[in-house]
């Protein structure tokens, strides 16, 4: 027997999913942020909770401008443990459409057993390290659609029989931030966008080649670190921008800052664009 009242209800029904699907906001991609900062060490420390702020404040307008979730995670002070941010990497759950950004700010080192252009990531009070390009093999497993990583790290050579024990030296030196605030919003989320959402591919940095020293302003953050956000903010001021264009204005700008001072050696960022199509 024909239910037309069934089949009203079934009409209402499919009406309100219809309805359901129709209203329901699209799920945000997320950026996972995982933050990692050796704020205790006695000759640094400083100079890298400036670093730990500007990076963090950077994040926050990431994840505005380019309409993303932020989900961030700090290593800092007595968290600075190098089993726990492995592990804690190692398990990271991320969905295809995201977004991780890996930034370390410590000492760093390399030997001369080292074949790899990456440093090695320090961790003073436990006497540990990790290889940055160990980290870049996990993170680069996962499904994310882009990682960019930067380790504001040495990356100068110490005696295998002593590694990973650490020689560093610095300056109190000045802020490198260029200015930001004078552009279009509009142009400047276009831009955010672009570069977080639309790239697909990994970054990898660091803030030296082989044999070579990072600088850190013990007051303003690091050479390296101040640099790229700097290009960030400039470059993303124009009507169109790309990654390239970013991370090579950083290095100009910071192989400038180590050439204007007496007694710093010259330091040359590195790093490598995988883009997927």
């Amino acid at each position: 027997m024909f239910d037309r009242f069934g089949v009203r209800r079934l009409a209402l029904c499919a009406m309100l999913g219809l309805l359901c699907a129709w209203t329901a906001p699209c799920q945000a991609a997320t950026l996972h942020a995982i933050v990692i900062c050796d704020t205790l060490d006695e000759t640094i420390g400083k100079g890298v909770c400036r670093n730990l702020n500007n990076f963090h404040y950077e994040l926050e307008r990431i994840a505005d401008y380019a309409d993303l979730e932020l989900s961030e995670e700090i290593f800092s002070g007595d968290d600075y443990d190098a089993v726990q941010i492995f592990d804690y990497v190692h398990a990271l759950e991320v969905e295809s459409d995201d977004v991780v950004v890996y930034y370390h700010s410590s000492h760093g080192y390399r030997t001369s057993m080292m074949e790899e252009c990456w440093p090695a990531l320090f961790f003073g009070w436990e006497n540990q390290a990790l290889r940055l390009s160990d980290v870049v093999d996990v993170i680069k497993q996962k499904p994310q659609r882009f990682a960019l990583v930067m380790a504001d790290v040495c990356n100068n050579f110490v005696p295998d029989e002593h590694a990973p024990e650490f020689y560093c030296k610095q300056t109190d030196l000045w802020d490198y931030l260029s200015g930001w605030w004078d552009s279009d919003d509009t142009v400047k989320r276009d831009n955010y966008k672009h570069l977080f959402r639309d790239f697909h591919g990994t970054i990898v940095s660091c803030g030296a080649q082989p044999g070579q020293y990072s600088w850190i302003n013990l007051y303003t953050g690091s050479f390296f670190t101040n640099s790229v956000l700097s290009s960030l903010r400039e470059c993303t001021r124009e009507l169109c921008t790309d990654w390239e264009s970013i991370f090579s204005l950083a290095v100009t700008k910071t192989v400038g800052l180590s050439q204007s001072y007496p007694g710093v050696t010259r330091q040359d960022p590195q790093y490598q664009i995988e883009e997927i199509h």
